[in-house]
């Protein structure tokens, strides 16, 4: 049996217009009160799901606690660079490397940092960090959005990119510069191939011109704020030789390089980016080093070099990167240029050196296979995703004035929730427990500072950069995370040696005369075992992270130890002893 059951609306509409027409006067002022927006601040999903992205980065960023290392070693020197005190003719924290030339590319950076070092509180830096975390951030995710056409990807790209990023180790201080600069070059770099691109009446305009300067302004500050720029100087050379050797090969004439619009513009931004880098106060050595030696990578051991292991964290990103570039040149329609060729087995070649190249390599490959990631994911959007989520889809692409009111909301809750709001809005600050990494020797350096060492310190590079700047003044150590770039091979082996038990201890503490030794039991727990066998040393203080020896008797002769009589007059690198 069925039955039709007849449903009437709840509601039924008015047969007319209850309310009246308003007068004139009414509409005016309504016309007068309603606001008037301009379209240009209208945004949709995907640009409200980027400043969140933005927003969290920079909330992240600020609670992340500031590690030990480089950091304090830059404000550091940079305090004694501030003063008045000459790098090349003596070191004031490392005795062993005096007359040795310092040839580093933070000089600059370190001065901007010890700068902040005027506040009492060293939690300055972290909001500085975060400022300049989330500047990056954007400026990246802008410079991805113009070389790729599509935000939508550049999200997917810069999410690729931070969860690749995540086994890599953290450097804070310098290299927050080196990634606003890096992401900075990226801008100029996008721009500066969409108007070549675009203007095509003229070989050289005025506006490529006026992007080279910049390109010389941008390169002559980087090069003396962080090592980073090099990334960029290989980026520039490869995009310049390999759009000449692909004119050439269309030609078939060396000459026309020089008739072409894209060759030209791109070898004009390498020779302003080659000269710009020059501005700095080692010229050319600086250079020289860095791209001969390779020796900056190295931030962890002191050790020259080290290659990628295949069953190491580290590699894990080169290697996922390696088989996504793979997988989208197979996918891809967009044609493989020699530039990009160049630029990954340089960047390639240099992640086989050390792993720690790693944290400047994947941005560099990201941005190159863009185009090739825009053109997959295009295609695959429009035969596959596009009828299932139609709707959806659009309502993404649909701007809203409500969208910018709940972007402006995301912004003042990540401010107010981070502990930067509290210089603005009050509020009792953090412990220097909560903004500082636990593998600092808090403990250990507040006895340090009240009996401080009477000669020279041997600790760890990264401690020794926590100890010369927020330890004890006037202090000496034996080794840094700036020195052990150029000083003697022999004395970054010995400093390692000691620091991990490797060598014989008592032989290397009489070489450099070390009065103290601050021991990470974490890390050194064989240099902790023997010097409490040495009888010459004395254990004065311990905690359950540091432990600090101290010499108790003058040295005692070579042939009560064991150990060889050294040569006095023989330096580091020839194995042998150097004085005071």
């Amino acid at each position: 049996m069925s039955s039709t059951i007849e449903t009437k609306p709840r509601f039924e509409a008015p047969s007319e217009c209850s309310d009246p027409p308003p007068s004139p006067d009414e509409f005016s002022a309504r016309q007068f009160l309603s606001p008037h927006l301009s379209e240009a601040l209208a945004i949709d999903a995907r640009q409200l799901f980027a400043v969140i992205w933005v927003a969290g980065t920079f909330l992240v960023s600020n609670y992340l606690p500031l590690p030990s290392g480089p950091l304090w070693g830059d404000i550091a020197y940079g305090n004694a660079l501030r003063h008045g005190a000459s790098l090349d003719e003596q070191d004031p924290f490392v005795a062993f490397v005096e007359g040795v030339p310092h040839v580093a590319t933070n000089s600059l950076s370190q001065r901007l940092l010890s700068l902040l070092s005027e506040f009492s509180n060293p939690e300055v830096y972290s909001h500085v960090t975060a400022i300049l975390t989330c500047l990056s951030a954007s400026l990246m995710l802008l410079s991805f959005w113009w070389r790729s056409r599509s935000l939508g990807v550049s999200l997917a790209a810069l999410l690729l990119l931070t969860t690749l990023s995540v086994v890599t180790p953290r450097i804070a201080g310098a290299a927050d510069l080196g990634w606003l600069m890096l992401s900075v070059s990226f801008v100029l770099f996008a721009n500066f191939e969409r108007h070549l691109l675009s203007e095509k009446n003229s070989l050289v305009s005025k506006r490529v011109l006026i992007e080279v300067i910049a390109t010389a302004i941008l390169f002559s500050v980087w090069a003396n704020l962080h090592v980073s720029f090099l990334f960029g100087l290989i980026f520039v050379g490869a995009m310049a030789l390999g759009t000449a050797i692909d004119q050439t090969i269309a030609s078939r004439s060396p000459a026309s390089i020089w008739r072409n619009r894209e060759c030209l513009g791109w070898i004009l931004l390498a020779d302003a980016a080659i000269l710009g880098a020059l501005c700095n106060p080692a010229g050319m050595d600086l250079l020289l080093q860095e791209f001969g030696l390779l020796r900056f990578f190295d931030l962890g051991n002191g050790l020259d070099a080290a290659p990628v292991v295949a069953n190491t964290w580290s590699a894990l990103p080169i290697a996922v990167m390696g088989f996504l570039a793979m997988l989208l040149l197979r996918l891809s329609r967009q044609p493989l240029r020699t530039a990009d060729g160049l630029m990954t087995a340089g960047l390639f070649l240099m992640a086989s050196f050390n792993v720690h190249s790693l944290v400047w390599t994947l941005p560099v490959l990201t941005y190159v296979f863009l185009p090739h990631l825009a053109d997959v994911t295009e295609r695959w959007i429009s035969k596959t995703a596009v009828p299932l989520i139609q709707p959806a889809y659009h309502l993404f692409h649909q701007k809203s004035f409500h969208l910018s009111l709940i972007a402006g909301l995301v912004v003042w809750v990540a401010f107010t929730l981070s502990p930067m709001s509290r210089l603005v809005m009050g509020g009792k600050g953090r412990t220097p427990e909560q903004y500082l990494r636990g593998d600092i020797p808090l403990a250990a350096t507040n006895e340090l500072i009240e009996h401080p060492p009477q000669g020279i310190l041997a600790t760890t590079s990264e401690w020794s950069d926590w100890l010369i700047s927020q330890g004890p003044p006037e202090l000496k150590v034996l080794s840094t995370s700036q020195t052990e770039r150029f000083a003697p091979l022999q004395l970054r082996r010995d400093t390692v040696a000691l620091m991990q038990g490797r060598g014989d201890t008592h032989h290397l503490l009489e070489r450099y005369r070390i009065h103290a030794v601050l021991v990470d039991l974490n890390s050194s727990p064989r240099l902790y075992e023997e010097l409490k066998e040495l009888k010459a040393w004395r254990r004065s203080y311990e905690d359950p992270q540091a432990a600090l020896f101290v010499r108790s008797l003058e040295p005692i002769d070579d042939d009560e130890t064991g150990v060889s009589d050294l040569d006095e007059n023989a330096s580091p690198e020839d194995g042998h002893e150097v004085s005071e």
